[in-house]
């Protein structure tokens, strides 16, 4: 088909087609915003350089969660732990505990394989929880 002939060069041609990207670059986050309204959260960008490890708060997933809470803790090389928020309010669907084993994919590939987490936003309205974000980087 002419519509996913583009899918096998470019991988992302789905995402890209399907789901709105927004950025908040001051805190070097991205949404992808499903048609149903699901988020999947990211990093914009992460060095190998300065970042170890991750720890998910796991406790959170199938929770509700607000604005401020916690998802989860990188350690830098220079062991300083930085927190990452949830910046919405909604229910914590999942983790990408893929990431605990295989950091890589955060450095090389955050906007696809190396998301974060799964959220779904409290409002209807989806656009109330991402007026921080902007669409253009």
């Amino acid at each position: 088909m002419e519509l996913t002939a583009e899918w096998n060069k470019d991988p992302n041609a789905y995402l890209k087609r399907y789901y709105t990207l927004y950025y908040k670059k001051e805190d070097n986050l991205y949404v992808r915003q499903a048609p149903n309204k699901i988020c999947v959260l990211g990093l914009l960008e992460a060095s190998a350089d300065s970042i170890k490890s991750i720890k998910f708060n796991t406790d959170l997933i199938g929770q509700n969660i607000k604005k401020d809470t916690v998802l989860c803790e990188l350690t830098g090389s220079d062991d300083k732990t930085r927190s990452v928020q949830a910046f919405m309010d909604g229910k914590l669907l999942e983790f990408n505990t893929a990431l605990t084993d295989n950091l890589d994919l955060l450095f090389n590939r955050s906007l696809d394989y190396g998301f974060l987490a799964v959220i779904m936003p409290k409002h209807e309205n989806s656009s109330i929880q991402l007026q921080e974000y902007q669409t253009d980087i």
